[in-house]
């Protein structure tokens, strides 16, 4: 319901997508498990920074990846990739249960894990469907 621009700005479009992804929040229980997870044990802000950071570059790589369509597009991969999430998860509790200190290498396992979330979330933003033209750059769509 409501006016539908056809083609809107790329600042419509971006506030779009921004709404859109907070609406997105509460449907994705198990993203946001996993960052739970992955930040609870972190006590010091250095390890916190880190692994945060290390998650968003990861989350990052992936989702530029399937913005220019340079990603798997096998039938496999999407059920594939929602496998690793949930696994991701389990690993991520099974982690906090079994250490009694995480340890320095929960970068590593949050780069590894966001390059997953990122495509999980990059498969939700092509279900939505991407404008043709982003700040001028042509996206392929496929």
């Amino acid at each position: 319901p409501g006016l539908v621009p056809l083609d809107p700005s790329w600042f419509e479009a971006a506030r779009r997508f921004a709404r859109l992804g907070y609406r997105h929040i509460p449907d994705g229980m198990d993203h946001l498990l996993f960052l739970l997870c992955l930040v609870l044990p972190l006590r010091r802000l250095k390890p916190l920074l880190g692994v945060v950071t290390a998650f968003t570059v990861a989350h990052s790589i992936t989702l530029a990846i399937a913005a220019v369509d340079a990603g798997p597009d096998a039938l496999w991969f999407p059920p594939l990739v929602e496998v690793l999430i949930a696994a991701s998860i389990v690993w991520m509790g099974l982690e906090n249960i079994a250490k009694e200190k995480p340890g320095g290498h929960r970068w590593i396992v949050a780069f590894g894990f966001g390059l997953v979330h990122g495509f999980g979330f990059a498969g939700a933003l092509g279900e939505v469907g991407l404008p043709e033209e982003v700040l001028g750059w042509e996206v392929p769509l496929s």
